[in-house]
């Protein structure tokens, strides 16, 4: 595959997009219903993304093809926590791990691309912050 990085991206995306949505649905605790919220709308909006993403591989007459196996060999995100405490930082750290890797993509990039990692890098570091100021310092 010409565009290994991009192919990168969309991968790491489809993990955080499956962490986020299981955050969703297993977080328990105090701010339950804002943080069910906030997961709900971070994985709504990597859905969108991940098409978005493949749709641009397919444009760059490549194909796409993600399996289980697949996405279990070459995400770089796919630990999952089961303790609600430490899901926020998780997430904040995977969405800073995935501006790595998108940072990493937009080198070389065609302008088109550059400009969809570029929507796709705001996104992330506003979602970082979101959930870094949602974090309770003990």
């Amino acid at each position: 595959m010409k565009n290994k990085k991009l192919f990168n991206v969309l991968i790491n995306s489809y993990a955080l997009y499956l962490k986020t949505q299981s955050y969703h649905w297993n977080f328990v605790g105090q701010g339950f219903y804002e943080k069910h919220l906030l997961f709900q709308s971070q994985y709504e909006d990597l859905a969108l993304a991940i098409d978005a993403i493949a749709e641009r591989i397919r444009m760059l007459n490549e194909f796409v093809v993600i399996s289980f196996e697949v996405l279990g060999k070459e995400s770089k995100l796919s630990k999952i926590t089961n303790k609600s405490d430490d899901m926020m930082k998780d997430l904040c750290d995977s969405n800073k791990k995935l501006c790595g890797f998108i940072k990493d993509a937009m080198k070389g990039a065609d302008e088109v691309t550059q400009a969809l990692l570029q929507e796709r890098l705001a996104i992330h570091e506003k979602n970082c912050w979101f959930l870094e100021s949602s974090i309770v310092k003990k």
